[in-house]
């Protein structure tokens, strides 16, 4: 499977955290094929949190000037 997007929309119920699932899965590139097998992923609450934390985010609506549109 190279489509990301898929499971995080599988996953997560959006297409917006395919970065999650390739940090997850131990990718280098967006492109690079997700062999099958078990992943373990953060839940919604805890992407959430992580996301927080590093003052990343992955929603675009949720960003403006590149930067989250929450971060002070």
């Amino acid at each position: 499977m190279r489509d990301l997007t898929l499971v995080s929309k599988r996953v997560y119920g959006n297409r917006d955290e395919s970065l999650a699932v390739m940090a997850s899965a131990g990718l280098n590139h967006i492109d690079q094929e997700l062999k099958q097998g078990r992943m373990v992923l953060p839940n919604s609450t805890t992407l959430y949190q992580l996301k927080r934390q590093s003052g990343f985010e992955s929603v675009a609506e949720l960003r403006e000037n590149f930067k989250p549109v929450w971060a002070e």
